[in-house]
């Protein structure tokens, strides 16, 4: 009897061990999160699982985006939710200005969002479509508390009938989101009517927006400039109050000059606004493009306020590496630094290639270069043209989509050095055909 209650005992303390080698385990290398990567070459929406020990992606399916040419995606709801925007294309001779134009032979297509429910191991589920209230949508984006959606179009219609008959201001179309469902609902421009005294559906930008960003209170457009000039870069910003439900105010009568040749990006981190600028070819004979970070703190109604001011230009910015594309700030709260992918030129073994510069951000916003012997340098390499970078919810793993390689490659962060060294195991994983944008969930439901 006592040899078989000894038996039971040792029994249990073996399923006591077993369940705990198997909790460990699972702690050492378990999912963190998904991420979700577009792509155009065949309009696809790819799904990957993160491991929390070494940042390796593995493919959990790929789905049709609903849509042409999907260029942006954002979650909603704790990641219950995917929404990407299908940029679709315009026709060049119409809209002179159209950051994603018609390739020749390609009919004109419209924007639309595409609504995605997100399931068990990261599964996509189409839900519905919807499309904004301007033309040619460039990007998408939540307001701080993820109750409204924000689409940028680059045009707003002047006759729905007329397509040629187009305004070369864009717009904001806003849309709440249902909590229950991730349906879209249109918000009313409770400020401005239209002719027939309705109020309008959208709100007024500058002159063809290219991207936007949330700062605090307030969203910032960056505006390329009038139709007459179709070949001038964007080098304004212009900044909007966010209201109550989602209403949206210009606070300055004018757009904000940059001194920028030609900004692509905006993006936020703390308590500054990056503004990216790749700016323009030296000369013909040599098209190398030097990129510019510009740092703004919000000023009086949120006018973007440079960090450092002087006579000289170049004391207002920090150069970053060849043909730069998009940024990100990661921080663990003591240490913060600031990424920026460089898609370089890739024509030739001796041109510029593809990178990652790496900078701390000083407690004043000042940005210092990281350097070090652990692959810390200023520059470390990646992927092909890359058109996104993001940190994983763990605030472990830094990645890029590339655009070029049709790739995407991963790199650990040493959150108190800022450098970045190749993760364990695989680093580099294929993604959908000539990859957009990315955006990470960290509910593993």
């Amino acid at each position: 009897m006592k040899l078989r209650k000894l038996g039971q005992v040792v029994l249990a303390s073996a399923v006591g061990i077993g369940s705990s080698l198997g909790l460990t385990s699972c702690v050492e290398s378990h999912t963190i999160g998904y991420m979700f990567v577009t792509g155009v070459q065949y309009n696809q929406v790819q799904s990957y699982k993160i491991n929390n020990n070494t940042g390796n992606l593995t493919s959990e399916g790929v789905i049709g985006s609903n849509g042409v040419y999907p260029v942006d995606a954002i979650t909603a709801e704790a990641g219950r939710y995917l929404y990407v925007l299908n940029a679709g294309c315009a026709d060049p001779t119409l809209y002179p200005q159209a950051k994603y134009p018609c390739a020749s032979g390609q009919s004109p297509t419209p924007s639309s969002i595409a609504l995605f429910s997100i399931g068990g191991e990261g599964k996509l589920t189409f839900q519905e479509s919807y499309s904004s209230h301007g033309l040619n949508s460039v990007a998408i984006s939540l307001d701080s508390t993820g109750s409204y959606l924000y689409v940028l179009d680059q045009n707003t219609p002047a006759n729905s009938t007329t397509p040629s008959q187009y305004k070369s201001t864009g717009d904001v179309s806003v849309f709440s989101i249902s909590p229950d469902t991730g349906r879209l609902s249109s918000i009313q421009n409770l400020q401005v009517q239209d002719t027939t005294g309705a109020q309008l559906l959208y709100f007024p930008t500058g002159e063809s927006p290219v991207w936007f960003k949330q700062f605090g209170s307030y969203l910032y457009t960056i505006d390329r400039g009038l139709p007459a000039s179709a070949t001038a870069n964007p080098t304004f910003i212009s900044v909007y109050s966010i209201g109550t439900s989602g209403q949206l105010l210009q606070t300055q009568n004018t757009e904000f000059p940059t001194g920028a040749a030609n900004l692509v990006y905006l993006n936020s981190g703390g308590s500054y606004l990056y503004a990216l600028d790749q700016g323009e070819p030296n000369s013909p004979s040599s098209p190398l493009y030097n990129g510019v970070i510009y740092i703004y703190t919000s000023g009086t109604s949120g006018a973007p306020t440079p960090i450092v001011t002087g006579p000289q230009l170049q004391s207002q910015y920090y150069s970053t590496s060849v043909n730069p594309t998009v940024l990100t700030q990661v921080g663990n709260g003591t240490s913060t630094f600031l990424y920026v992918a460089n898609a370089g030129l890739n024509t030739s073994s001796t041109e510029a290639a593809s990178n990652i510069s790496s900078y701390q951000v000083t407690a004043t916003g000042q940005l210092n270069a990281v350097t070090g012997t652990n692959s810390g340098s200023l520059n470390s390499g990646t992927g092909a043209g890359p058109r996104c970078i993001l940190e994983d919810p763990s605030n472990q793993f830094l990645f890029t989509a590339n655009y070029n390689a049709s790739d995407i490659t991963g790199k650990i962060i040493n959150t108190e050095a800022g450098a970045l060294t190749q993760e364990r195991g695989t680093n580099t994983v294929a993604a959908p055909g000539l990859p957009t944008w990315c955006v990470a969930s960290g509910n593993t439901f």
